[in-house]
This record gives structure tokens, sequence and C-alpha cells, in this order.
């Protein structure tokens, strides 16, 4: 994150305003799940002066391959060696907030790589619930396309699977959490926490499905992608993840009806 502050406000200082990193990296590491090499982003969000984009015009492309090639210099320069070299999500606040269903993080959950971010208003919980509701829903139509996508892949071409379901395993029990009542310091929580959590509410299958994905992830990555059989465990239990929460939401009780927010 200190290697990204720096190319940041090198690259792109005339444009960038502030960063701030979110997400696992951030977040205590109490046991392996809480991040996993390469499976982990490094989530950094940035905002610029008048929506501009950090990267346009002919050289975009030259531009974001020198970045890139910067990054794992400096990163390598400032810990030769390293376990590996994290993955970073670069996401531009400014198109995130315009869309209709974010909902900004508490800054103090984050870490701020320089300048002064805002706290953006924070959406009342009713209207947070209704789009936990919405995101896990859509759940289904992953469900419904994740037989073809794996059907007729094997090795490292199973990893595209993994990235395209990665990003909805993490969140969906905490949306889960959301609708069952607990306000919104749940997303504060690490893994580690939220399977502590998931076991308190009588989710054990939730639970070990969750903490599956990730176990799973930690021996491809030290099977340096090797592994077809883990490769195949892991996304089992992404898909037993999904599977299970609408059954778990059901059998606790929780109806779509009672978290569509009305506006007053």
């Amino acid at each position: 994150m200190t290697v990204w502050s720096g190319i940041l406000q090198a690259a792109f200082g005339e444009l960038v305003t502030y960063a701030y990193a979110k997400g696992s990296a951030v977040k205590s590491w109490d046991s392996d799940i809480d991040y996993v090499p390469t499976i982990s982003d490094v989530d950094i969000h940035y905002a610029t002066h008048n929506n501009a984009k950090i990267l346009g015009g002919v050289d975009a492309f030259q531009s974001a391959m020198r970045v890139s090639a910067e990054y794992e210099q400096d990163f390598l320069q400032a810990m030769p060696n390293p376990l590996h070299i994290p993955r970073i999500q670069l996401v531009s606040l400014n198109a995130l907030s315009e869309l209709p269903e974010y909902v900004p993080p508490q800054i103090a959950s984050t870490r701020i790589l320089f300048g002064e971010p805002h706290q953006d208003k924070i959406p009342p919980a009713d209207r947070i619930r209704e789009i936990d509701l919405k995101s896990l829903l859509d759940l289904g139509s992953v469900l419904d396309g994740l037989p073809m996508s794996v059907v007729d892949r094997v090795g490292i071409d199973f990893y595209v699977v993994i990235r395209r379901i990665n990003w909805r395993v993490s969140p969906s029990p905490v949306r889960l959490l959301s609708l069952m009542g607990y306000d919104s310091d749940i997303w504060t929580c690490n893994r580690t926490r939220i399977h502590a959590i998931l076991l308190e509410e009588g989710l054990e299958n939730l639970a070990k499905s969750y903490a599956d994905f990730y176990l799973r992830g930690w021996e491809l990555f030290l099977s340096n992608f090797s592994s077809v059989h883990t490769f195949r465990s892991m996304l089992s239990a992404g898909h037993r993840v999904y599977q299970q929460l609408p059954k778990t939401w059901t059998k606790l009780g929780i109806s779509a009806q009672e978290f569509i927010y009305s506006s007053p």
C-alpha cells in the first residue's frame, strides 16, 4: 500500500485528490482465512478532480503498463523475496459513488494513503438491507451459469472462474447477517469474526463452506496453482456458499418483503 501511495502521487498527483485502502488487507489477520495470496485484493480507492480519468489519451495503455512495472519493481525493492506480490485493485470513487447501490465505507475503518477523504453519507439501515437482499437474490443467475463455466475447464483455466465468483463469496455471508439484523459495523469485521458469528447463529454448514473456500485458496497458492483437485475443491466450496444462502434465510424466516425499502 505504501508503494502504491507513492506511485499514485508521483504518476497522477495532479489529478488524484486522495486515496485510501480498504477490505481484507487492512483488517486484522486472526487466521488463515483473513488474507489469501492472489485471492484477496488490496483495494485502493481514489478520487480525482472534476471526475478526471487517471489514464486517458493515446498513451493510456503504455502508461498503464509502465505503472504496473513500476509497482512490481518498487515492491520487490522494498521487500525482496516476498511470499507474493499483492494483487492491487484500483477503484475510482468518482465512478463508484454514482452507482445506485453503492454504500460508502466508514472512513475510520479504512487506511488513508494520502489526502483528506470525506465521509460520504451512509444510507439508512433499511436501505442497506434492501441492497444486500438484491445482491443475494442476484446470486441465482450466478448459480445458474456456473455449470457451463466449469464443464470445459481444466487446470489453470479454473482461476478465471474463481476470480468471477470470489468477489461475491466474501461479502455474501455478511449481507445475510445484515438481513438478520446486524448493523453496518458488521462490514468492519474480518472473515475470522464473520465465521465465528455464523457459528454462533447456528449456521455451521455455511460457516464451513465459507472457511473452506479460503483454506483451499491457501492450498492452491502453496501448490503454485498446480493442483487441479484443489481448484475443483475451492470452486465447490464457493458454490456451496452460494447454494446455502437462500436456504439459510428461508430457514430463518427472512422474506424478501421484510426488507423492501420505502422512501418516506
